[in-house]
């Protein structure tokens, strides 16, 4: 019997590390890596997970560090993970070159939650550590590259075989908010208060992995809502009439923003830049939530055809796309199995890696590369 084909090398391959809920996505293409977001609690097993694979895949550098938004399950363990895996305690020195937020002053969030939870809020102390204990040092001293990334304001970012482009938030919507002050926030209604912290929701980052050559691309929507996504969809159009290139402009992967909240999603997102049977859609999640991914946010999205991955399916729910269960896309995905430390019977738990491979056989959405989904 022949030996099957050897597989190309991937392009490249994002994880995402079941982690509860809450996002972690370790991302890599041509020896370059970065980390998405970071939500590191030993009880889901990705605090030990995490430091697993970049054990494993030798991973020494990480290009840059993007916190989409300043949600704790968003940024909960980042700070002992930079510290642990990419810091020299004994010189200072980093080995993360660039670190991405969307601008938005985190004092300001600080302020929100000690008005609303009257002095009583200690998940902000973990924000203000990463800042204060790690980034903010790091940037003073020039030893690390801060970036505000803002839609149609970023320029696009080399990484690897592809280029990085932010679709949000939009720089006007991040200075309206910018403009607020501890001084307004401490005498400001509850209910304004309230309204300032959805708003800082809104301002959630959306990013699009581009490849350089070839017509694929990937589409990571982080937390953003739908007020958000009109506004990154407009964005997304006018970077493509600027090229003034006949590239599509689906996608090809789409992470599904804020867990498959029903409250961001954008239905013309999936309705006019996705392609039924050729675009997959992934969601981190954690067990036994209802709400996320929503009923009728996975409805609509498998009503266009869209294969649907998660890291985790509840109990009861209907196995759309279990792992290491393996479905087609753009070739036959090969399973994995990954042993987790905490196991809960009736659980469906996995990472979810998606390979972008070369493939000039593969005469569909989109031509020349193809998506493996492990």
């Amino acid at each position: 019997m022949s030996n099957p084909p050897e597989q190309p090398a991937p392009l490249a391959e994002l994880t995402l590390f079941y982690c509860g809920h809450g996002d972690t996505l370790l991302i890599g293409s041509a020896g370059h890596w970065g980390l998405i977001d970071c939500h590191l609690t030993k009880t889901s097993g990705a605090y030990q997970q995490v430091r697993q694979r970049i054990t494993d895949w030798g991973i020494k550098r990480l290009d840059f560090v993007c916190l989409t938004h300043p949600d704790r399950d968003h940024y909960y363990g980042m700070k002992e993970l930079l510290e642990e895996r990419f810091f020299d305690k004994d010189s200072e020195k980093p080995a993360f070159v660039e670190f991405w937020d969307g601008g938005i002053p985190y004092p300001l969030l600080m302020a929100i939650e000690e008005k609303l939870t009257q002095g009583k809020c200690i998940v902000t102390q973990g924000l203000k550590g990463l800042y204060e204990g790690l980034i903010d040092p790091l940037m003073d001293n020039d030893r690390i590259v801060g970036r505000a990334l803002q839609g149609g304001f970023t320029p696009p970012i080399d990484f690897g075989d592809f280029l990085l482009t932010a679709l949000a938030p939009q720089w006007n919507q991040v200075q309206r908010f910018s403009a607020q002050s501890a001084e307004k926030i401490s005498g400001a209604l509850r209910k304004e208060c309230e309204a300032l912290r959805e708003t800082s929701n809104d301002l959630s980052i959306v990013l699009v992995l581009r490849h350089k050559h070839l017509p694929v691309q990937v589409i990571l929507g982080g937390d953003a809502t739908t007020r958000a996504w009109p506004g990154a969809i407009h964005c997304w159009n006018r970077i493509l009439e600027t090229e003034g290139k006949n590239r599509d402009a689906r996608f090809a992967g789409v992470k599904v923003s804020h867990h498959g909240a029903k409250t961001s999603h954008h239905g013309p997102l999936y309705e006019g830049y996705c392609q039924g049977g050729d675009t997959v859609a992934f969601v981190s999640v954690g067990p036994d939530d209802e709400n996320h991914p929503h009923p009728d946010v996975l409805q609509h999205i498998e009503s266009l055809g869209i294969r649907v991955y998660a890291t985790c399916w509840p109990r009861g729910a209907e196995p759309r796309a279990a792992m290491p269960e393996s479905l087609f896309f753009f070739g036959e995905p090969e399973p994995t199995e990954h042993v987790r430390p905490h196991h809960v019977e009736g659980f469906g738990w996995s990472d979810l890696t998606v390979h972008i491979l070369p493939e000039d056989k593969v005469k569909v959405f989109p031509e020349e590369a193809r998506l493996v989904l492990n």
